[in-house]
């Protein structure tokens, strides 16, 4: 016997029914009462003490113990009571089949509903609209879309039932939840007109959500949303606005998203958790961490509590931006919530240790994901297979692709593709093309994004014969080349110098509707340079002009550091260079005029710049910086207008009260020396200027915001390590670049590149297609400085730019023949010997 205060009420209550002969009355006290969990684990107790009154209960009675236990989605214990009714022989009506068959199909098993159905019409019962209604959306809740949508169009065509609005939302939410957005709005038209029904706010509300989910379908969902507020007069939820959020801040639309904020705050409807997570998940996705921590913020004080979906969008940001301590410190936050990490928490984490190239981490987490008893996703594989290829480890990317297979995923579109990027990546196209071809579904892997990653590997790697053979093979799949497409043509060609076949393919990009991009002009720019085609070359800078584009940061470091080319192509480059060249390249055109003694320009600017055209002006971004740096030091050290006329009208009443000593002290100064703040002596530029050290590079990852720069933190010796932006090491991999000494210049002036401060300079010698490290002796210690012989001085702070201190000294900087680091003829020394380059003799440093 269960001894609780439960069964107290149950005999006092049965007590006051057999002398009020009202059992009812107790029935509906405990139905309302707030039923804890073991009082619903103690019905069946309960029932058999009801069995022994006398008289039995009505039907009635019983139904509303059964109502009580699907409230509190005690399933099980509902179809327990129902077998006991069956047992003893109870009465039934429809209304309770219908609650059972509700908990079957709340318990996913929805053919015991079924059966039910079968025992109704031995009952003398036919099935209502409840019925049906509740067998549809069992079926859609086990995801069995034919069956739910042949036993929603049966109530039409057959006349099962009269159709009622709860009918049309079940039906409504099976189409739309299967992707059959079309015919659920033709039911919902016909759902008035037809048959009478009202649609609800849960009818707008499923529509308007279905159809969000499509950037076609924003139009719809908002005539929907006018037709229910002005129209019907239907007051809108936070769902349909949680729709409306969703869908906008999808298609990056933050004034309408705002919008809807608004309109939820004058329509006084709150915000609640997945608000919060809409709004999270749409900033941290577009790096606005700032907004997503002042988001959590008002979460709490609203008293949100966060959770697994909303940490996971937050630790999601934080790896996307490579703040992977931020990341970690939002895991731990998870667990002092008592929030379980779920699979995409641990994906997200993973994908931000792939960015920093730190596959450890990754397979450490891989392995925590496992232990916790969670099951790895095919996202999971996929991040860890991209990883792998990422530092190089393509036999272990391709043994973990083994391990998805094996463990039931099938490879999928965004698999093939990272495993073909990766051997391309990884210099091996053979093998590439070997698994492109093997893959049997010739419809996921048909498309053009495959061969243009071939194409790209073929023109850095192979001949020109595969190039064609894969450009044919292509169009002979009906697939229709890109730009992407031809500009791997265009790169193989020039690679290996015919160009006038890449001038073939350029005329051809026409041809095909495509238009050519900034890639596109600066891969022929570089090839006709080198080769001196200056009438090629005026062409192309036309169409360039025309285009609106410039040289980009590789092809204008070329220009500016080629020492072979002529004054006519410097001419014709100057003005196409980017900002940060333009000046220091005309200064160049500049010198070598004076020198030829030339006056006028060999070709004129007007045969290839179309009129209006702006040269030397910054880029957007740039002048948005230059204004930051201007304003910052003026905001901070600058006075007010007021002070600065007060302090400069006391230096003009002070210089008037001293004018009758100045000759006095004019007199004084002439039988003194000058003092050495009165006569600044120009340093001697000498190679001890620089402060050039051993460094050992922690950290290598892509620039953010530009393609052909890395950015490295180094440690030089110091409590942190720098960070240096890099341009011309993109010829080096970064798996080679990881955890190697390299020579570092310390003291030049830092500047910011594409948003990200440098703070030092990594010395490398190049030709004009091959760089190299200049590489410290194995012995010598991090932090070390790099001297010369017969120059003992102290290296400036900083170097001065107005002075050109570096560009004097770098043009005597090279490797000799016996490829040691030089300046003039010293050699670069460490304690533990000479620095030297690997195979680069007689190349400039810089």
């Amino acid at each position: 016997m269960v001894k609780s205060h439960w069964m107290q009420m149950l005999r006092k209550g049965c007590n006051s029914c057999i002398e009020g002969q009202n059992l009812l009355c107790f029935l509906n006290f405990t139905t309302n009462r707030n039923l804890s969990r073991k009082m619903i684990k103690d019905i069946d107790e309960i029932f058999d003490e009801l069995l022994e009154r006398d008289p039995i209960p009505p039907v009635e009675s019983f139904n509303m113990f059964l109502g009580s236990v699907l409230k509190k989605k005690e399933h099980g214990a509902l179809s327990h009571i129902f077998r006991k009714m069956n047992m003893y022989k109870l009465p039934i009506d429809m209304y309770t089949l219908n609650m059972v068959t509700k908990g079957f199909s709340e318990l996913r098993k929805v053919d015991f509903g079924f059966s039910l159905v079968g025992l109704s019409f031995k009952l003398g019962f036919k099935p209502d609209v409840i019925t049906i209604g509740t067998l549809v959306d069992g079926l859609v809740k086990e995801e069995r879309l034919r069956e739910s949508i042949e036993l929603f169009l049966k109530v039409f065509e057959q006349d099962l039932c009269e159709p009622n609005t709860m009918l049309f939302n079940i039906g409504l939410h099976g189409l739309c939840k299967f992707g059959m957005i079309d015919y659920a709005m033709r039911f919902f038209k016909s759902m008035e007109t037809k048959f009478h029904c009202q649609p609800t706010i849960y009818t707008y509300s499923t529509l308007i959500s279905s159809l969000c989910d499509h950037s076609w379908g924003v139009g719809v969902a908002l005539s929907l949303f006018n037709a229910m507020v002005y129209q019907r007069g239907i007051k809108p939820n936070v769902a349909v606005y949680n729709s409306l959020l969703r869908c906008f801040l999808c298609f990056v639309n933050w004034a309408d998203g705002n919008n809807v904020l608004k309109e939820m705050e004058k329509n006084e409807v709150p915000r609640d958790i997945f608000t919060f997570n809409i709004l999270i998940h749409a900033h941290a996705t577009h790096g606005n961490m700032k907004n997503v921590e002042a988001l959590l913020g008002k979460m709490i004080q609203e008293g949100i509590k966060p959770d697994t979906v909303t940490m996971t969008s937050v630790i999601k940001g934080y790896c996307q931006e490579r703040e992977m301590w931020k990341a970690r410190k939002h895991l731990n936050s998870m667990r002092l919530m008592r929030l379980e990490p779920n699979v995409m928490t641990y994906n997200s984490l993973m994908y931000g240790y792939c960015l920093k190239s730190d596959i450890k981490q990754c397979m450490l987490l891989y392995e925590e994901l496992q232990n916790k008893g969670l099951k790895p996703s095919q996202i999971t594989y996929n991040i860890l297979i991209q990883g792998l290829f990422h530092v190089g480890h393509w036999k272990q990317a391709m043994e973990m692709f083994s391990k998805m297979e094996s463990e039931g995923f099938k490879r999928d579109y965004a698999t093939c593709r990272i495993i073909v990027e990766g051997y391309v990546e990884n210099n091996l196209l053979h093998k590439a093309l070997s698994f492109f071809r093997s893959t049997h579904d010739g419809k996921m892997i048909l498309d053009i994004e495959f061969y243009n990653t071939l194409l790209r590997g073929a023109s850095k790697f192979k001949g020109v014969r595969e190039l064609l053979a894969l450009f044919v093979e292509l169009t002979v799949k009906g697939l229709r080349p890109d730009i992407y497409t031809f500009n791997a043509m265009i790169k193989g060609f020039c690679r290996h110098g015919l160009l006038v076949d890449a001038l073939h393919w350029y005329n051809c990009i026409e041809l095909y509707s495509c238009k050519s991009n900034g890639a596109t002009f600066n891969l022929l720019v570089r090839a006709l340079v080198r080769n001196y085609k200056v009438d090629n070359l005026k062409k192309i800078l036309k169409k360039m002009a025309e285009a609106g584009f410039e040289l980009d940061p590789s092809s204008a470091e070329m220009v500016r550091y080629d020492r072979k080319l002529s004054l006519e192509v410097l001419e014709l480059l100057v003005p196409f260079m980017p900002y940060d060249h333009y000046a220091k390249l005309l200064d160049v055109v500049r010198a070598m005029k004076d020198e030829s003694g030339e006056k006028g320009a060999r070709t004129p600017l007007r045969e290839i710049l179309p009129a209006g055209r702006k040269i030397g002006i910054p880029n957007t971004w740039l002048l948005e910086l230059m204004k930051e740096e201007v304003e910052f030091p003026r905001n901070k050290c600058a006075g007010s207008q007021a002070v600065n006329e007060e302090a400069e009208a006391k230096k003009l009443t002070e210089k008037l009260d001293d004018k009758s000593g100045e000759k006095e002290q004019a007199a004084k100064s002439a039988g003194e020396p000058k003092t050495k703040g009165a006569t600044a002596v120009e340093k001697e530029v000498t190679i001890d200027r620089l402060d050039i050290r051993v460094g050992v590079i922690k950290e290598v990852q892509k620039h953010p915001d530009a393609d052909s720069l890395y950015v490295e933190k180094i440690d030089v010796g110091e409590e942190e390590p720098r960070t240096v932006v890099s341009g011309r090491l993109k010829y080096i991999p970064v798996e080679e670049m990881q955890n190697r000494k390299v020579c570092v210049l310390c003291n030049p002036k830092p500047a910011t590149m594409r948003g990200i401060k440098s703070q030092a300079m990594v010395l490398c010698a190049s030709t004009s297609d091959k760089v190299e490290f200049v590489e410290p002796p194995e012995g010598a210690a991090v932090g070390e400085r790099v001297t010369f012989p017969g120059f003992d001085g102290e290296p400036d702070d900083v170097l001065n730019p107005k002075k050109k201190v570096w560009e004097t000294l770098q043009v005597d900087l090279h490797s000799d023949k016996n490829l040691v680091a030089c300046y003039k003829d010293l050699p670069f020394t460490t304690s533990a010997g000479v620095c030297k380059v690997s195979s680069i003799s007689d190349g400039s440093i810089r």
